[in-house]
Parts: structure tokens; sequence; C-alpha cells
């Protein structure tokens, strides 16, 4: 049967960037455990490797660029693309297996966040904060930087090195 036979090339690659707007005041009527249950679900869904949520300001803040290019104005997310690098670390974070492994699972069980190892998954999840106000206090910015430390930094966008090339893991 051809199923015995491997493929010829390896699966290619492909991002899906699902961007979602919550009207946070709806949402914590249902109360923001809703909001975690949304992400893990989704995340699980479409087998992700990398998820966040957070709020519009704190995404701009890290990702967000506007510049003159001699002509004009130019406004831009960068950073973004997961294939190039990490863009950052946010309110609410999970990381698929592939990252587990590329960080090594010990590394997130030391981080200064709440930090959730889904029994089934592989996968890791981890918050700064109780809310999305919460995540851009400056503790928690300071908590992330520390993260990202403790992760590699050279796995992370930095809106202050925004040319910089990251490392990424090796899709198999």
């Amino acid at each position: 049967a051809w199923q015995d036979f491997p493929p010829s090339v390896p699966e290619p690659a492909f991002c899906t960037r699902w961007t979602v707007w919550v009207d946070l005041s709806a949402a914590r009527k249902k109360g923001l455990e809703i909001l975690k249950l949304f992400l893990t679900g989704a995340f699980d869904v479409a087998q992700a490797d990398y998820g966040f949520l957070t709020t519009e300001s704190d995404y701009k803040r890290k990702n967000f660029k506007v510049s003159y290019d001699g002509q004009g104005t130019v406004e831009e997310f960068l950073g973004d693309n997961p294939e190039k690098g990490i863009p950052g670390l946010y309110w609410m974070n999970l990381f698929g297996p592939l990252y587990v492994e590329w960080f090594g699972r010990e590394h997130f069980k030391s981080l200064p966040a709440t930090v959730i190892e889904p029994q089934s998954s592989g996968s890791v999840f981890i918050q700064f904060g109780e809310t999305p106000e919460a995540a851009e206090e400056l503790d928690a910015q300071q908590r992330q930087k520390a993260a990202i430390t403790d992760l590699g930094d050279e796995a992370f966008f930095d809106i202050n090195r925004p040319d910089r090339i990251l490392k990424v893991p090796v899709l198999n």
C-alpha cells in the first residue's frame, strides 16, 4: 500500500496566525478563566508550537515601531513571525512540545511566573499576573525579562534590537 512508503520530502512547516479581539469587560463578566480556557483550547486544537494572549497596549509596546523613512511615517508590527523567533513574553504564553524540548522542560520550572504543565499535551503554560493589566506592571515586565534571560535571550524578539537574527528550533 502507498502508506508503507515514507514521504520523499518532509512535511512543510506552516505558520498560522490567529488574531482575536476580546472585549475585556465581557470576559470579566464570565471570569478571566474563560480566556485561559479559550487560549489553551485553541492551542490544543491547532496543535500549535507557540501562542500568547495579551492586551493591545502590551503587544504594541513590544512589537510596534513608528519610524520615518525619508518620505513619510512608517508604522509596522515587527518580530511577530515565530518562524524567525518568538515575538516575546506576554500575559499568557503557551509553548508546545517543540519549544519545551528545545528549551528544556527544567528551564520552565524555575521561571518567575505561574507555570502549568498540562498532563497530556507536553506543553507548558506560563502566566505573568492574574489580570491582563497586572502583566503590564513594572514587576511583571521585569519578571518577563528575567524569564527571557533564563530561557535564552537569543530566541526572543526585542523591539530595541529589531534587526538581530534569532535562534529557532530546527523542525524535523
